[in-house]
């Protein structure tokens, strides 16, 4: 029986591109927002050019927590 992800309730990924789309920012500014430790990132293996997507959900509390009172 193959897994069917609930679409609904499945995390979105984002990839390092989309994400700088979405912060209007080049892609090595989200690596560096992601080494700061400021960003959750997945890291999809183990080599070191494994691919690396962000959790759409840690984008949007990064930017709750960058909101200026």
């Amino acid at each position: 029986m193959a897994y069917k992800a609930d679409t609904a309730t499945a995390p979105r990924f984002l990839t390092l591109e989309e994400c700088a789309n979405e912060l209007r920012v080049c892609p090595r500014t989200v690596r560096r927002m992601i080494q700061r430790r400021g960003l959750v990132a997945v890291k999809l293996g183990d080599s070191r050019t494994a691919p690396i997507r962000v959790l759409s959900s840690s984008l949007v509390r990064y930017l709750e927590d960058q909101l200026i009172r």
